[in-house]
């Protein structure tokens, strides 16, 4: 059995099946103003709907297959045509994201825009704090928004990358500046200073020139203040140049864009979140980027 576009009555196009175009007029003639060609069926879209298992075969013999979203899986049904033995262009399919309850009803779709949402191979990458701030420019481009101090890229597979933009801005800079050349004898102190003991962490050129900001902080603090304290937390200044440091963080892959479309932001985020427990804490901060993706959008 073929599959027909026509035009319709109004001008728009429309999609039948048939054995033939004047079969098709015949039944459809008042629908149907005249038939615009006959299409190519697509096989290698069904070999591509195929390659996975037929995990069961209904009384219709509709078959059921499931692709892994990562989050879940989806089962998808298509049925063909037992005279050709070649398949309709309708995919039916219902999501299972971890939900107490599968829904019941089922989504309907062509096979084309079912395998751009669920088929699209994605390759793997490794993921983590593995890049500066010039590679992720050179693998994404622009980036895409900012979120607070965090700057967030995509590339063109579909990865996320966060940074912290304090971390490359112009402090850090002048901070490698001042300690570099000091790179051997550099201390980095926790210290609290002022009336209230306040916690401060800052670099020094060496020991002794802590010891005398140290001294001097103590001999003008008043008897009734705050006992003052330290403890040297590092000893050396072993930093790489910012433009060399790797700040930017690859996160493992979750279709955001398709998942915005199903779920809400809380739920993404959440999913989102169980595959980056071991570069982050939480979810907070992708539940900020994805709730700007669906801005965006």
């Amino acid at each position: 059995m073929n599959r027909w576009e026509f035009e319709t009555n109004d001008g728009k196009p429309l999609m039948l099946y048939g054995n033939s175009a004047e079969e098709i007029m015949s039944k459809y003639g008042d629908l149907v103003a005249k038939v615009v060609r006959i299409c190519t069926y697509p096989q290698e879209l069904f070999d591509k709907l195929t390659a996975l298992p037929v995990r069961h075969r209904d009384s219709k013999g509709r078959e059921y297959r499931e692709v892994n979203l990562g989050c879940g899986y989806c089962t998808y049904r298509i049925s063909k045509d037992e005279a050709d033995g070649r398949y309709y262009d309708l995919v039916q399919y219902r999501r299972n994201g971890g939900r107490l309850v599968e829904p019941y009803l089922w989504s309907t779709c062509s096979a084309s825009e079912f395998a751009e949402l669920y088929l699209k191979p994605v390759p793997e990458k490794k993921c983590g704090w593995l890049f500066s701030v010039k590679e992720v420019k050179k693998l994404c481009g622009k980036s895409l928004f900012k979120v607070g101090s965090i700057t967030v890229w995509r590339d063109a597979d579909g990865y996320y990358y966060i940074g912290d933009s304090r971390e490359w801005g112009k402090r850090k800079k002048e901070e490698y500046a001042a300690m570099h050349p000091y790179a051997k004898t550099a201390v980095l102190i926790s210290f609290t200073e002022g009336l209230y003991g306040n916690m401060r962490r800052k670099w020094f050129e060496s020991e002794e020139d802590w010891l005398e900001y140290w001294r001097k902080i103590t001999a003008e603090q008043p008897s009734y203040a705050a006992t003052l304290r330290y403890e040297i937390l590092k000893r050396g200044y072993r930093k790489l140049p910012v433009e060399d440091r790797k700040l930017i963080c690859r996160l493992s892959y979750l279709n955001i864009e398709r998942e915005l479309q199903f779920e809400q932001v809380d739920t993404v985020a959440r999913w989102w979140a169980k595959y980056n427990k071991q570069f982050l804490e939480g979810e907070d901060l992708l539940r900020k980027i994805a709730q700007e993706v669906q801005d965006n959008e």
